[in-house]
């Protein structure tokens, strides 16, 4: 086959995440000879990924067993989705044949072609919200190990069973003898499944496995963070005294952490990160304050003359809590104010009841001792996060090629300075399964579109300005935490069973003890509350006889039908600020019903939620169509050319096949462009460029021995593609490596005379 490598004197610049305006091309493109430059724009983002990490974040504390097994039954759906996609036919429509990932390339489908090329090498793995007390005192009993799980991965099945294919290593690998996993090493730890089916039973299997007797301050977000993205996770918080108190500091480094972390996240994977959690992230940090954070989670007061309870805030942090002015009654100039003035400054224990400290916590002490929120973000998304001594920044693990498994000290310098990997930012996903109701995420079966979050509707779920605390503010009543009913919600009552008031779940009289729900949904099997452990009827927090009313009980109070979650704001809020990287899903199901109308009902259990994970998914697994037509000349040749960003610096371009140098004045254009884009991203970048193969009208070079890529459309009554009219495609030979960013650039020609940009 004949090929072409033409040089580009110009070009204009779409950074290929970029949306491609109609008016930027307004007729079909065509390849003409260097003169007056035209320039027009193509983006066309190109998929290489062929591995997943997946990492699921399950709460483990009291109240989550019922939870854990509607995801259990729907992780193997989960994971079918990856695994055998459906097969499309010519117009792109499901077929209703599932692709066979152990079929030769080309051959998954009996009909049609697979949405995206079978998922066949894949990580599962599970932490937990148990860290511990982080200082603070709590959840340190040696006879609850499961309330310390220290954000390491867990593969326990239920009641401690053994569950195929879990090894040492502590998470299930997915590694089918087919041809594309020829050659890929084999972890001892980590036993390869090569059954789909004892893939989807062992996952299941260590879901349910987590159990609900975790540590009652869930670390839900710091435990992804440390298991992902700590640099130098720490082994353990030490105390030491200072001035009469206790100051906290980060010390030793956890091993144990460094090894499963080398062993399953691997630099050129798909990370996706599932959180399952009906509460909100309820853990501090333990130095923030000066050391003193871990004051915050403990019942040990930061003065005795406030016994357990915690310092108050000034008047003016209700209202506005990052006003110059909030502050807490501990801190100099506060003492005057007339909040000060109440208790000696502190709460007093009944106000300030440890299950409940973890909500509007800036509002409420004046100070806010949690992780700052960006953390959680920048763990996700960006390549650089702080290093354990102060002002120091280190190269993210998420975005590294190798993680070192012999380090033993946390001065290890080659813990901080990784060496960067191939993995972009958009190669991470982050999914809340939390406390938020259904009718606000307005799932739309087979609709991703209609599914998709508005800012409106994000405003409605976290908050208008909730990066400034005015959290409440475009708030939907139900995402408001609170002790006590709020405004807009129907009133507590007296009498058991009165759960709803037209249809709609009511608030209850907490006595300060509990806050309110974002949902509720009713138990597939009622709990007897002659066990008060699991049941939250007949709810008398201070054995005075006083019982408490909350709205998942039957009339008797004696058992309990429905449960319940709590507004995730924190949780939410990272969804929210990683952009189209985020996704939200609702812990409280909208039916229990399998099948409707004789075929499975997609509003089942976890089903709209795994829908709506698989659907942002796929937007790494599947190339981007071309969205206009381009001309061939008579060599079947298109004017454009194929850039290649390489993640490493200094890589090489000569060490992936088929690439070459991109000539100095393309390469200065195409980073001037992008630059002008707001995309600074490809500086330091090698860029490369590929082969461009010539094919006729209605024929593909997918199939071409060739290292290279073609111009693909619909013609001559032949359609080799099913999802688009017209796509680039990779050779068998020419696909780019996992981590390398392919723009499309496309020059349109026209009059006399060269001219230079």
């Amino acid at each position: 086959m004949r090929t072409h490598a033409r040089t580009f004197v110009s070009l204009f610049v779409l950074a290929s995440a970029t949306t491609l305006a109609t008016a930027c091309l307004d007729r079909p493109v065509s390849r003409e000879e260097p003169t007056t430059k035209s320039n027009v724009l193509i983006s066309s983002k190109q998929s290489a990924v062929d591995k997943i990490d997946l990492l699921f974040m399950i709460d483990n504390s009291a109240s989550m067993a019922d939870k854990q097994e509607i995801l259990a039954e729907a992780v193997p759906d989960l994971v079918a989705s990856f695994v055998t996609p459906a097969c499309l036919d010519a117009d792109g429509k499901p077929t209703g044949e599932k692709a066979n990932p152990a079929a030769p390339e080309g051959q998954e489908c009996s009909k049609g072609k697979p949405e995206f090329r079978p998922i066949v090498d894949i990580h599962i793995g599970i932490v937990t919200s148990s860290m511990g007390g982080f200082g603070g005192g709590e959840c340190e009993d040696p006879n609850l190990p499961r309330q310390r799980d220290g954000a390491r991965l867990v593969a326990r099945g239920p009641g401690g069973a053994t569950v195929p294919g879990v090894g040492s290593s502590q998470f299930l690998a997915w590694l089918p003898d087919v041809p594309r996993n020829a050659g890929k090493p084999r972890l001892a730890g980590a036993p390869p499944i090569t059954d789909l089916a004892t893939l989807g039973s062992s996952a299941a299997a260590i879901v349910k496995g987590v159990g609900d007797t975790g540590c009652g301050l869930e670390a839900q977000l710091e435990s992804v963070y440390h298991f992902l993205s700590d640099p130098i996770p720490h082994e353990s918080v030490a105390l030491s005294p200072a001035g009469g108190r206790k100051q906290a500091a980060l010390t030793g480094l956890d091993r144990e952490l460094l090894t499963q972390r080398a062993e399953f996240l691997r630099p050129d994977s798909l990370v996706a990160v599932v959180m399952l959690t009906d509460e909100d992230d309820s853990q501090v940090d333990p130095t923030a304050l000066n050391g003193f954070g871990h004051y915050w989670a403990s019942l040990s007061g930061l003065d005795a003359s406030g016994g357990q309870a915690s310092p108050r805030g000034t008047s003016t942090c209700a209202a506005t809590p990052y006003a110059p002015s909030c502050l807490s009654c501990r801190q100099d100039g506060a003492s005057g104010d007339p909040e000060c003035q109440k208790n000696g400054g502190f709460y007093s224990p009944a106000e300030d009841v440890l299950n409940v400290r973890f909500h509007k916590m800036k509002s409420r002490f004046g100070v806010d001792p949690q992780y700052p929120l960006e953390r959680y973000k920048n763990g996700l998304a960006s390549l650089k996060v702080p290093g354990r001594a102060p002002g120091s920044t280190c190269r993210n693990p998420l975005f590294a090629k190798g993680l070192p498994l012999d380090a033993k000290d946390p001065n290890d310098p080659r813990l901080c300075n990784l060496e960067a990997g191939p993995r972009q930012a958009d190669q991470v996903y982050f999914a809340v399964i939390g406390g938020v109701p259904q009718d606000l995420l307005h799932y739309t079966p087979d609709d991703e579109q209609a599914t998709a979050l508005t800012d409106a509707d994000w405003d409605k779920i976290v908050g208008k300005d909730a990066d400034h605390y005015a959290r409440d503010e475009g708030l939907d009543p139900r995402m408001v935490q609170s002790t006590r009913p709020r405004a807009g919600r129907p009133g507590a009552t007296a009498t058991s069973g009165d759960n709803a008031v037209g249809g709609e779940v009511r608030d209850w009289e907490t006595d300060a003890k509990d806050l309110q729900y974002a949902c509720t949904f009713p138990l597939r099997t009622e709990r007897d509350c002659s066990d008060k452990k699991s049941c939250d009827c007949n709810y008398d927090p201070n054995g005075t006889g006083k019982v408490l009313n909350p709205p998942l009980c039957d009339k008797t109070g004696k058992k309990q039908t429905h449960a319940k979650a709590y507004p995730t704001p924190r949780e939410l809020r990272v969804a929210r600020m990683l952009g189209k990287q985020g996704i939200a899903g609702s812990l409280c199901p909208i039916s229990f019903e399998a099948e409707k109308n004789g075929a499975p009902n997609p509003l089942y259990g976890y089903r709209p939620a795994v829908a709506t994970i698989v659907g942002k998914l796929k937007g790494s697994l599947i190339s981007e169509c071309l969205p206009q037509k381009l001309d061939r000349d008579a060599d079947g040749l298109v004017s454009c050319v194929a850039v290649h960003a390489l993640p490493e610096p200094g890589a090489k371009c000569e060490s992936s096949p088929g690439l070459m140098p991109l000539d100095a004045e393309l390469g200065e254009s195409f980073l001037r462009r992008k630059r002008d884009s707001g995309d600074t991203s490809f500086a330091g970048k090698t860029l490369c460029r590929s082969t461009q193969l010539p094919v006729a009208p209605g024929e593909t070079c997918a199939a071409s021995e060739s290292p290279g890529y073609c111009y693909v459309d619909n013609a001559e009554g032949k359609r080799p593609l099913q999802r688009c009219s017209q796509a680039v495609v990779f050779s068998k030979t020419g696909a780019p490596r996992p981590g390398v960013t392919t723009d499309l650039l496309c020059v349109k020609q026209s009059g006399g005379g060269a001219e230079a940009r």
